[in-house]
């Protein structure tokens, strides 16, 4: 299990990467090395160690806030994965293979917020087309 952001685009029902026009799959994909596809380097399972390929993750919630996307959310990791960090004591995060969100939910600003119904919307869609939870979804 790790944590991660991503942006919303109103009216998708899908999680978009941070910082790129990249749609998050809605089935389970394994990760691709973007060097190895090219044929640079002979195709590897990813992640791989000397590369920044792999869906990332955080180790947990509060290691993942400074990533500022729309949607927080947890994920399901698995396959090869590879722990980041200067030390077993150091670690923030992961890279794996595959990667699968189980879990979004928005951070509220204040208790009492009311998000905008195209937002609660765009949740409700984005739960249905990934299967995922909605956490605190009842209070909104």
């Amino acid at each position: 299990i790790a944590y991660r952001a991503w942006d919303m685009k109103i009216g998708t029902g899908v999680l978009w990467s941070m910082g790129n026009e990249a749609s998050w799959p809605r089935i389970p994909q394994q990760a691709v090395c973007l060097i190895s596809a090219h044929g640079y380097i002979p195709p590897d399972k990813v992640p791989r160690a000397l590369c920044s390929c792999g869906w990332y993750g955080m180790k947990d919630e509060i290691s993942a806030l400074p990533m500022l996307g729309d949607i927080q959310g947890k994920i399901a990791m698995w396959g090869k994965v590879i722990a980041c960090g200067d030390s077993p004591e150091k670690i923030i995060g992961y890279r794996a293979e595959y990667a699968y969100p189980i879990e979004i939910w928005i951070d509220l600003p204040m208790a009492g917020f009311l998000l905008p119904p195209v937002v609660i919307t765009e949740l409700k869609a984005i739960s249905q087309n990934y299967g995922c939870r909605v956490r605190n979804f009842e209070e909104w």
